[in-house]
């Protein structure tokens, strides 16, 4: 029985909205780990940009992450929370109707 070209499609549909629904709940997570232990993104960014530093002085991206984390405040990461858990319902919800 050969399988047609509709049931490839709906199977791939429905992987995508499984990996939707897996992603809702890695930014739920995120976000309430966020909630839970405000203020540890800056010191780990930090920490990562300097040890980028180390071995290239003139890496960009250690640069900007570097840069980065002197913009960043508790009240960012309230925000990105409180993001982080609003989208992932969102996502949850859409993958469940």
């Amino acid at each position: 029985m050969a399988i047609s070209k509709r049931q490839v499609v709906h199977g791939m549909f429905d992987v995508a909205v499984a990996v939707k629904a897996f992603n809702g709940v890695l930014e739920i997570a995120g976000g309430s780990f966020l909630v839970v232990e405000p203020g540890w993104i800056g010191p780990t960014a930090e920490t990562l940009a300097a040890l980028l530093l180390i071995e290239h002085p003139a890496n960009w991206f250690a640069q900007m992450i570097e840069r980065w984390t002197y913009e960043l405040t508790v009240d960012t990461e309230h925000f990105a929370s409180i993001y982080l858990i609003a989208h992932g319902v969102a996502k949850l919800f859409i993958a469940w109707v």
